[in-house]
């Protein structure tokens, strides 16, 4: 089907040219189907992202009616859903929509129901401070809820009044994932609820509202809790078997603060019993658990508290081990699942396959995830013409599977790859500064013999103010 081979601004403009090609997307094979669609709210400029899965590029819809284009930008006059919308695009560019309606509320609900109306997904929304007339957006139906929410800082530096807040978070329910990085005095009480929480300023949490969480994940920046909190709260987890729930909670932390607990029984890292790593989740790489103090729940399940990042501020971390070997396990467990699922293809494409070209190169378990993919959109695309079948779907939906363990697997990759880089890295910074680390031992050595010397000089001394005083007395006497 020629759908299927549009990029993303030929996808838009076949379905505003009428409600059948509108209907026709919408119906269109899993491969049209968006990744997300993003909102970010920011005064004057709000904007739409549309992310695909697969090879298209990403549209993005910008309101900004009172910039001027030059001559490198197409001017267009849009009508989506009865609605006249004035664009220009790059001539590069042309999945990045400039709108230069003025009207901008009634210009994005219009244009966001229409999005929403052809990717069905869940919304995520992302909102700078000091939006203005734009909170009237939070009023509409589409807003009732969003899989993610982020309220991030704003260049002039504003910060959310209640006012703001409370429009937010009273109409809008977050499924997911909340972040607030910009400075918030306000009770966000929807953080206890999500399975995913940032909160760059929580100083209105007490130890109560700690342990009252019922997510995943939880990272706090500013806030006021202490290592009894935090101690606190690791008894009452060991006081609670089979809640497998929490992964980990993450605290900025002085790094002159002593770890030392009063009441929880701790152990040091044994590496028979768990990795030395946990993987981040807020930026690529790895955490360095091996000082952490661990424990163990009476279920089995093992966790540890301990700083794992140092410097100006540290990292305090709350580790769950649901997977005790992650960096290690995570790559054994997709590499078994590939072979699960490459014994299964061919029986797949013998039920479910027509035998083409491209159906037989998938079977080379050499290829990449990039190839991979390739073949398997025009293996699709030889059989869709001919009708969609219960057979076609199936079978896509296991290529579907293989290619994205194919991609889990490249990641994992890359991860190791750019571990061993740092490793590599760090080895040749220790022979490069060599001889600074003999300096500083010598220093040392210099350092202790003078101490030594100084002792000496001391007992010297002090022997020496003896035999003064006795001096004079002992020729009194002769």
């Amino acid at each position: 089907m020629v759908v299927n081979q549009l990029e993303s601004p030929d996808l838009l403009n076949l379905s505003i040219c009428s409600n059948r090609s509108t209907l026709r997307v919408c119906q269109a094979s899993p491969k049209n189907c968006a990744e997300s669609v993003s909102i970010y709210l920011k005064k004057p400029n709000p904007s739409i992202k549309i992310t695909f899965f697969g090879f298209r590029k990403p549209l993005e819809w910008v309101f900004c009616f009172e910039e001027d284009f030059s001559q490198k930008y197409i001017h267009r006059n849009l009508v989506v859903s009865e609605y006249h919308y004035i664009t220009a695009h790059h001539k590069n560019s042309p999945e990045q929509i400039m709108c230069r309606n003025a009207d901008v509320v009634e210009g994005f609900l219009k244009i966001l129901e229409f999005f929403l109306k052809i990717f069905p997904v869940r919304l995520k929304i992302g909102v700078q401070p000091n939006i203005g007339g734009l909170q009237i957006l939070f009023k509409s139906n589409i807003f009732a809820q969003c899989s993610e929410m982020k309220l991030t800082r704003s260049l002039e530096n504003h910060a959310f009044n209640r006012q703001e807040l409370g429009a937010i978070f009273k109409k809008i329910k977050v499924l997911d994932k909340l972040e607030v990085i910009a400075h918030a005095d306000y009770v966000i009480r929807q953080a206890f609820i999500v399975d995913h929480v940032t909160l760059a300023h929580a100083t209105w949490m007490c130890e109560h509202d700690l342990f009252r969480l019922n997510c995943r994940s939880a990272r706090f920046l500013n806030h006021t809790f202490q290592l009894d909190d935090i101690e606190d709260l690791a008894l009452q987890w060991l006081a609670k078997p089979y809640t497998p729930r929490l992964e980990r909670m993450e605290f900025e932390w002085d790094p002159l603060v002593e770890i030392q607990f009063f009441t929880l029984e701790t152990t040091k890292w044994d590496k028979n019993k768990r990795s030395r790593c946990c993987y981040k989740i807020h930026q690529r790489g790895i955490f360095d658990c091996s000082e952490t103090f661990d424990f163990t729940r009476s279920d089995g399940l093992m966790a540890s508290i301990g700083v794992v990042e140092r410097g100006y501020f540290s990292t305090l971390i709350f580790y769950v081990w649901h997977d005790r070997f992650p960096t290690r396990n995570q790559q054994n467990r997709l590499k078994k699942r590939l072979n699960e699922l490459q014994v299964q293809q061919r029986d797949i494409n013998r039920r479910l396959g027509d035998g083409n070209d491209f159906e037989q190169s998938l079977t080379n378990p050499n290829l990449s995830a990039a190839t991979f993919g390739n073949y398997m959109i025009q293996a699709y695309n030889l059989r869709k013409p001919r009708g969609s079948s219960k057979k076609l779907e199936e079978w896509y939906k296991f290529h579907c599977e293989i290619l994205d363990v194919k991609k889990q697997i490249e990641r994992e990759r890359a991860k190791s790859v750019e571990i061993k880089t740092l490793l590599i890295r760090l080895r040749r910074e220790i022979v490069r500064n060599r001889h600074v680390v003999r300096q500083v031992s010598v220093l040392v050595r210099l350092d202790h013999i003078a101490v030594e010397l100084q002792e000496l000089l001391e007992w010297f001394w002090f022997i020496a103010a003896g035999l003064i005083t006795k001096a004079p007395h002992s020729r009194d006497c002769g």
